[in-house]
């Protein structure tokens, strides 16, 4: 006769090994989800000058811009964050950054969101005087065109020779 208990019908199936649910990574990561992953990383590096009430104002912009991850970008882009972060502007860009999304979205160390090609995110974040978010679309214009810019040692001897 088996003593195990039966499993009431409609709940999932627990693991034995002493795991959670086994869980979709593909699924939408949920606010709490966000916020654990967000906490564990920012115990690391917050300073020790940062508040209660700036921790949970950085956790709720966090949940916010991090809102559209699956779990599995989430964990991925949280785990490579606890690498290699030393501040917690960087913590968003760099979980942000693992995710598909990315390829196609700009996000800076504050938190604002560049939408748009290269050339738009460029110009707005020229605007607002964020210089990395900047340069890292002026590096992906540079990649997908592959030519020197007009300005260069390169391109300037061109025009020169031209007229030689």
């Amino acid at each position: 006769m088996d003593d195990t208990p039966d499993k009431p019908e409609g709940q999932p199936e627990r693991s034995t090994s002493g795991s959670n649910l086994a869980l979709s990574d593909d699924r939408p990561a949920t606010r709490g989800e966000i916020a654990n992953e967000l906490l564990a990383c920012l115990t690391l590096v917050a300073p020790s000058t940062m508040g209660a009430d700036e921790r949970a104002a950085f956790i709720t912009v966090g949940i916010e811009t991090l809102s559209e991850l699956s779990l599995a970008e989430l964990k991925e882009g949280a785990r490579q964050a606890r690498k290699t972060c030393r501040f917690p502007s960087e913590l968003l860009p760099a979980i942000f950054g693992n995710s598909e999304e990315a390829r196609e979205t700009y996000i800076s160390a504050s938190g604002y969101i560049y939408r748009g090609d290269e050339r738009a995110v460029m110009r707005e974040a020229e605007k607002r005087a964020d210089w990395s978010t900047y340069y890292q679309a002026k590096a992906r214009v540079k990649e997908e065109t592959g030519t020197p810019r007009i300005g260069t040692a390169r391109s300037i001897g061109k025009l020169l020779g031209d007229y030689r």
